[in-house]
């Protein structure tokens, strides 16, 4: 009903277990960017915009929303380091659950520009 209800072509599945960060890049195998949210200054960073304009509005894209009080150095190395794309919200801090909504809402508005 959900997907009727928003007129996606493309149905929202969930994997059935909690997959840890390092088993990540191998589960999404290359599928389409991989992007994660941080609050804090990283040299990679951009902003959505820079990465939206480069993105296959047909491709499936992989967005990684940390836990409260965001993600550790260790693990925003060890993202970098599997090929996942910092992303900086700059002064926005966000909870986790309005960081996904955020987060998806202006991914398909800057894709579909």
């Amino acid at each position: 009903e959900a997907l009727q209800q928003s007129g996606s072509p493309i149905p929202t599945t969930l994997h059935p277990s909690v997959l840890s960060l390092k088993d990540l890049p191998s589960w999404w195998n290359g599928r389409g960017p991989l992007l994660f949210l941080h609050q804090s200054e990283r040299q990679a960073s951009k902003d959505l915009s820079f990465y939206a304009h480069d993105v296959d509005p047909t491709a499936p894209v992989g967005l990684l929303i940390g836990p409260e009080g965001g993600f550790s150095q260790r693990e925003c190395d060890l993202l970098e380091e599997a090929g996942f794309l910092p992303i900086l919200l700059k002064t926005n801090i966000l909870r986790s659950e309005t960081a996904a909504i955020y987060a998806l809402s202006s991914l398909q508005e800057l894709i579909h520009q």
